[in-house]
């Protein structure tokens, strides 16, 4: 028989409500209740979502004092239900909860941040705004894609055949294709969101191929040999050189919108390979590299006998180009969910790595896996017998 586990479970009796637009008058209201419950206890606290969004910032803030450390810097497990509609900033919460849940009936809706027009708005203070919002939706894309790609790599796991033939692709490649993997997500999205996922197929793809053309850039410069001022001009130059390879038979030039593009994905592969996102994806090859492997390393790997920083270098060579072109998919699509709006079924959301469990769908979830499990065999020893 199954053994419940409380951290995969909602629990009316340890949970709040956020209803309504989220906002200061919210978090005052539920303040209070939060405090009661993180100080009671550490048991998962839940959080049942029915809003069509608000403010990012109270939100978050609605979340962190949930996770906020007691006096013995013990913190609660966050578990996030919609049980009728989370939208923009509630849409966020929902994911961004340890253990996410929806019912089948549930609505859920991407968007990236909006603000009411000023009619006393300068020229100057118009482009601060701009430039304001699109820091903002750029930090929660990424914050998003972060806490979707573990669930993004599971959901990848149960399409077996393609997953081996997608880590089975010759070394030699610079780049894994994820043709067959984005194949088989495409056919679990409804027709109404496909366009979402050739989008980001197609973004990744340009991702990718930025990757290869300054990669070989830089590989006829001796980088070692440069300060960083000289390799980030490096950079930028391999950067201008395939814009311009790739717009030559465009209207297209610099002078225009050229260099607001340059300065983006100057941004976008500076952080890919060299920022934040290189971090992750070192931290992911040490949490989902398993997933990554093929049957023969898998067995080397078990056999290995290195420490663990050996074991984490072993893995990272083996799996990291193979975590790359997925990971570069995921962020796309988190950044186009900042774009315009999106409406996604609770299976939908599920197949993206946005939620964990679709409550009474048949759907594979971590909560039923652990509560599966086989339970400890007790072992007799000498000890035992002799008792």
């Amino acid at each position: 028989m199954p053994v419940p586990s409380k951290d995969f479970r909602e629990n009316c009796e340890r949970a709040i409500y956020v209803t309504g637009r989220i906002d200061q008058d919210l978090l005052t209201r539920l303040t209070p209740e939060i405090n009661r419950l993180r100080l009671s206890c550490l048991d998962p606290v839940t959080i049942y979502i029915d809003s069509p969004g608000g403010s990012p910032f109270h939100a978050e803030h609605i979340r962190q004092l949930i996770q906020a450390p007691n006096p013995d810097g013990g913190r609660c497990r966050v578990i996030t239900v919609v049980t009728g509609t989370a939208a923009s900033a509630a849409a966020d919460m929902l994911a961004f909860g340890n253990y996410a849940i929806a019912f089948p009936h549930s609505f859920i809706l991407y968007h990236g941040f909006r603000t009411s027009a000023d009619s006393t708005l300068t020229y100057e203070g118009a482009s601060s705004l701009a430039s304001s919002l699109q820091e903002s939706n750029e930090c929660y894309a990424v914050r998003l894609a972060r806490c979707a790609f573990p669930r993004f790599c599971f959901r990848m796991s149960q399409f077996k055949d393609e997953l081996q033939q997608y880590i089975g692709q010759p070394a030699v490649r610079m780049t894994l294709s994820i043709e067959q993997l984005i194949g088989s997500l495409t056919k679990k999205i409804s027709s109404t969101n496909a366009g979402l996922i050739r989008e980001a197929a197609q973004k990744q793809e340009l991702i990718e191929n930025l990757t290869r053309s300054v990669t070989k850039h830089l590989g006829r410069r001796n980088i070692e040999k440069l300060s960083y001022a000289e390799f980030e001009a490096e950079l930028l130059k391999g950067i201008i050189n395939h814009k311009t390879r790739s717009h030559k038979d465009e209207h297209w030039s610099l002078s225009g919108q050229g260099l607001a593009e340059v300065s983006n994905d100057f941004k976008l592969l500076h952080d890919f390979h060299f920022g934040s996102q290189k971090r992750d994806l070192e931290r992911f090859s040490k949490t989902l590299g398993k997933l990554f492997l093929r049957e023969n390393e898998r067995q080397e790997y078990e056999q290995l006998k290195l420490d663990e920083a050996g074991q984490l270098a072993w893995l990272k060579e083996r799996v990291e180009k193979r975590l790359h072109p997925l990971w570069y998919f995921v962020v796309s699509f988190s950044r186009l969910f900042q774009t315009t709006d999106y409406s996604l079924q609770p299976d939908e959301a599920y197949w993206l790595g946005l939620i964990d469990e679709v409550r009474g769908s048949g759907l594979p979830n971590i909560r039923e896996m652990v509560e599966n499990l086989p339970e400890p065999q007790s072992v007799s020893g000498p000890a035992n017998q002799a008792a």
